[in-house]
């Protein structure tokens, strides 16, 4: 929602401190965006970490380390590219990335054919909510 009503000040600025107050927006939404991801990453992490030391019943039917090397791999390639996204807009219009076409490709498009190659390899279809559930539910 930043980076929209960034987008909206950007569009309809009427002269060159609007535009700029508009960039600086999408930026911030950006660079919020990242954080918040991250945040989301350092929970996924201690999830792991809690499950790896104490399993619970249900954790032994579900293949959880393979969908967390998946998350993993996923959020790396998404959040580089998300710093990819940070850079080449805070170069602006005449940078070398909006500019040149191979950073598009080594930055976008290939990390999520990475992206997507993961998630087909390690994916399993037999992950349901009808899956056995603990009966004793403890609190760490």
């Amino acid at each position: 929602m930043v980076q929209s009503g960034g987008a909206s000040l950007l569009i309809s600025a009427n002269d060159a401190a609007g535009f700029k107050l508009g960039e600086n927006i999408i930026l911030c939404g950006l660079v919020l965006q990242i954080l918040i991801f991250a945040f989301f990453v350092v929970i996924a992490g201690s999830w792991h970490a809690r499950l790896a030391r104490q399993p619970t019943a249900a954790s032994s039917d579900i293949p959880w380390q393979k969908l967390m090397l998946m998350l993993y791999v996923c959020s790396m390639c998404i959040t580089v590219r998300n710093v990819y996204r940070v850079i080449e807009y805070a170069m602006g219009q005449g940078g070398y990335l909006l500019t040149h076409e191979w950073p598009l490709y080594v930055f976008d498009f290939l990390l999520m054919v990475i992206m997507l190659a993961a998630s087909v390899r390690w994916y399993d279809p037999n992950v349901s909510a009808d899956r056995k559930r603990d009966v004793e539910f403890t609190r760490v």
